[in-house]
């Protein structure tokens, strides 16, 4: 299936040197109309001449993606879960056939995909996605997306980024524990667990084998975000390439650039030694809350769902170490809250961020850590529209003024968990309700949103807000289901 920027990246590189789009994403998407074989003779031969116009080469030999949701016409005037009810089917693809020289690869079921720029499958936005899926009853779709992730690690041995060649290397952070139990949940008859249990002890492999490990003294480990590439990401390759000019090491800066965006949060302060400087991404020296917390519910899901005695014993005692050293060096006693770790000072990194709440989410944190950490958001992180990802303003989409549906949803449900009912439906109706004035205002449900000042779009990032959205629609349909927020 190799991709054409495998085959022939001088044109791959032109096509970004050139700036044909505003996103290096469509490049690296582009489809050949033809043989490649025969286009690479074409250009080889057409190259050095005088006039040659690389952009309309590019154009006569190679299809741009299409954004296919753009001709979906919103009725502002109905209710928002209508809205909603119609887009799963604007969004959900059929399973995929092999094409020549396409980036995208083949998944065997159908699929929920979020929207606008991102025509393909992605990891973790699939399971909020989920959520909204479940409320709506369609459980055939969910069980469809799982055994396509299962088929991915089956395959590649992790389930990558998205369904692209180029972000082969990479996760996302590790939510198919979640998923499988969701599954489980709405089919209890049907031994979800046992199932997917293999696949569950595989995603576990892969997020703790050692170049992602940190021992954090003789007897706790931890571990963080990476990629197994040291190089521009295809899909963002100019901005790479342009950013690098920044550093010396170029290579190891592609590489926390490329570990941020497994972390999801691409990008934020939560990676920066300086907040208003993105050139000094550092990711991989740090340990984050939420992959470590995601971990301990994923070995702890394994424990349960094995049936073999030593097996469930072995988990279960991970899942304990990684609880304990969660507590012990992401907590801060002097602050009172929950905090990523930097393994260049020792100590916590001190960006306060809506991942604080992820040990809430899966259980681990103490009562006592569990108010603190509702009284810090609330106070430094709630805004008019919900939670912002940090307090840092610097221009980057996970940090304000922005907040995202994911970290509304694992705030709520970590508080609920806590027995925080009042202040989990204050963060669900005040999320809700700028989704809602959003939709009234534009006809769409939105990738992130500004909830600082609710009359504007949200900002950052590298590309424009999208809209779609798989795991806004998902959240917002789920705070609704809880709360009957009106």
């Amino acid at each position: 299936m190799n991709p054409y920027y495998e085959i022939y990246p001088e044109i791959f590189e032109q096509a970004h040197q050139h700036e044909l789009t505003k996103d290096g994403k469509a490049i690296a998407d582009a489809i050949p109309n033809k043989d490649l074989t025969l286009i690479n003779h074409a250009y080889e031969n057409t190259k050095a001449e005088v006039n040659f116009d690389f952009g309309g080469f590019f154009k006569e030999h190679f299809t741009l993606p299409k954004i296919s949701d753009l001709d979906f016409e919103s009725d502002r005037n109905e209710p928002l879960e209508n809205h909603i009810k119609k887009l799963w089917a604007v969004l959900t693809r059929q399973k995929d056939t092999l094409q020549a020289g396409s980036s995208l690869m083949p998944l065997p079921h159908a699929y929920v995909v979020p929207g606008g720029r991102f025509n393909e499958v992605y990891y973790w936005d699939s399971y909020f996605t989920m959520l909204g899926l479940e409320v709506h009853e369609h459980l055939d779709l969910i069980e469809s997306m799982v055994d396509n992730f299962s088929h991915l690690i089956h395959t590649l041995g992790y389930i990558p980024n998205g369904n692209r060649a180029y972000y082969v290397g990479r996760s996302q952070p590790p939510f198919y524990s979640h998923m499988v139990r969701l599954l489980a949940d709405a089919k209890p008859a049907d031994d979800i667990l046992q199932k997917y249990l293999p696949y569950l002890i595989k995603e576990f492999d892969f997020f703790t084998q050692d170049s992602r490990k940190v021992a954090m003294d003789d007897t706790h480990t931890l571990y963080v975000y990476g990629d197994s590439n040291f190089s521009p990401r295809i899909e963002m390759y100019k901005d790479d390439i342009d950013l690098a000019l920044k550093v010396e090491d170029k290579n190891r800066f592609y590489n926390h650039i490329r570990a941020a965006c497994e972390s999801g949060w691409d990008f934020s302060s939560r990676w920066m030694l300086n907040a208003n400087d993105l050139a000094s991404i550092h990711t991989t020296d740090i340990v984050p809350l939420d992959l470590n917390a995601l971990l301990y519910h994923l070995a702890l899901t394994i424990s349960e769902a094995s049936q073999d005695k030593s097996q469930r014993a072995r988990y279960l005692t991970i899942s304990e170490n990684l609880k304990a050293a969660i507590l012990a060096f992401l907590w801060s006693e002097k602050s009172n809250c929950f905090y990523d770790y930097d393994t260049r000072t020792k100590a916590c990194t001190g960006v306060f961020s809506a991942a604080a709440f992820y040990p809430l989410f899966v259980g681990i944190a103490t009562l006592s850590q569990a108010q603190y950490t509702a009284d810090k958001a609330m106070k430094e992180l709630l805004h008019k529209g919900g939670l912002a990802c940090t307090s840092n303003f610097n221009g980057q989409q996970w940090d304000a003024p922005n907040g995202w549906a994911p970290l509304q949803w694992t705030a709520v449900k970590g508080l609920l968990n806590y027995g925080f009912i009042e202040e989990a439906k204050e963060i669900a109706t005040k999320w809700c309700k700028l989704n809602e004035a959003v939709f009234k205002r534009t006809g769409k449900m939105m990738e992130k949103y500004n909830v600082v000042d609710i009359d504007l779009e949200a900002g950052g990032g590298e590309y424009p807000v999208q809209d779609g959205f798989g795991w806004s629609n998902g959240v917002y349909l789920k705070l609704k289901r809880v709360f009957s927020v009106s």
